[in-house]
């Protein structure tokens, strides 16, 4: 089932295939296998994946999806609205007092964040370099809303809530138990469970700014404005999980997104989720400035991204500097055999592998 965009509308014209979208394909496809290869139990497992992500766009069974003539006059229509008004600079107050008490962020971080039901991958290391970054921010003087859009129960909210400082807002949305939405069945979010969740690490519903319940392909493009938080410092986006929905969402995400914050898609070169990456690829060769938005860092399924190039040079280069980081963290792939440099949308991004590291240690080390 297609829902209607967030102007009322099924589509518009479609778009012609460029160049570039034909290169950026491409490469999803090689950096897929490669994830693909690194993480199969056989090459012929791997190769057989490989074959699957190539071929699995377009579908071409038009009865698995409703409506199939509007899903491909809506694949390449991206407009920004009157009401994206991203790359804001209104910052919350500046304070490095932080909104959940260290001790109850290091309990977390030693393994506190597993009482939490899981909803995606991994969320250590990602939740350590969350950590790091989040410091970068406030000493540039980035201060601002902390969000997810798809929280589940509220793992992976958990390690970015325990980065916001006493001034910053936080808000989430999810269908919850509106599963009639989740029209890709991309998890079962429970409210109950999320509000549990924040007694883990300090904190409770009145903590909270916003609770948005429903799709976020219903919210405003203007949502910051309308709901008087200011906009996103961070931002985790892992709701909807079709191309469409993941292009819409971080549309919602650039629309909202402070000058140099970062947004943190989930699910990016996944082989059971092809539409995250179809909708990155589809935001990133439409999108224009002030919206556009730059990947930096690939960690465990999650590309980080931020909307300004000199802090994406900022980042790039902060996390390399970073003792604790550098050890797990690779501007290319030599070392397996692949690309001499981490290349996407004009940018370089770094990629984080997992080594013989001591992960605990690690996010412990980077909690202030």
């Amino acid at each position: 089932m297609i829902r209607k965009g967030r102007n009322g509308e099924n589509g518009r014209n479609g778009m012609a295939i460029t160049p570039l979208m034909a290169v950026m394909a491409v490469t999803v496809v090689c950096l897929c296998c490669m994830s693909i290869i690194s993480n199969s139990h056989s090459i012929e497992n791997a190769m057989t994946d490989c074959a699957m992500l190539a071929l699995s766009t377009p579908n071409n069974d038009k009865n698995k999806v409703d409506n199939y003539d509007v899903l491909l006059q809506t694949k390449h229509d991206l407009s920004f609205p009157k009401t994206c008004h991203g790359k804001g600079r209104a910052m919350a107050a500046s304070t490095m007092t932080p909104k959940v008490p260290k001790a109850k962020a290091i309990e977390l971080a030693q393994g506190g964040f597993k009482r939490i039901g899981q909803g995606s991958g991994k969320v250590d290391l990602v939740g350590a370099v969350a950590m790091k970054l989040s410091k970068i921010q406030h000493e540039f003087g980035i201060f601002g809303t902390v969000a997810e859009l798809g929280v589940h129960h509220g793992r992976f909210t958990s390690c970015l809530f325990i980065t916001a400082r006493e001034s910053e807002k936080l808000v989430v949305a999810d269908i919850f138990e509106q599963q009639e939405k989740n029209v890709d069945k991309s998890g079962k979010g429970n409210k109950e469970a999320f509000i549990r969740s924040l007694s883990v690490y300090g904190l409770q519903i009145s903590d909270l700014h916003e609770v948005y319940v429903g799709s976020t392909d219903e919210l405003p493009f203007d949502w910051s404005e309308r709901k008087e938080f200011e906009q996103f410092r961070i931002i985790s986006v892992d709701a909807g999980h079709t191309a469409i929905l993941t292009r819409g969402d971080m549309m919602l995400a650039a629309c909202n997104l402070l000058e140099g914050g970062i947004a943190v898609l989930d699910d990016t070169f996944h082989s059971n989720w092809f539409g995250v990456t179809e909708g990155m690829i589809q935001y990133m060769t439409t999108a224009v400035e002030p919206h556009q938005l730059y990947p930096f860092l690939y960690c465990d399924g999650k590309m980080f991204f931020t909307n300004d190039r000199t802090y994406h040079t900022r980042y790039y280069d902060a996390l390399m500097d970073e003792s604790l980081l550098k050890p797990i963290l690779h501007t290319d792939a030599l070392k397996w055999g692949g690309s001499s440099e981490f290349v996407m949308n004009g940018v370089n991004f770094l990629r984080c592998k997992r080594e013989d590291v001591d992960v605990k240690k690690i996010w412990n080390s980077l909690i202030y």
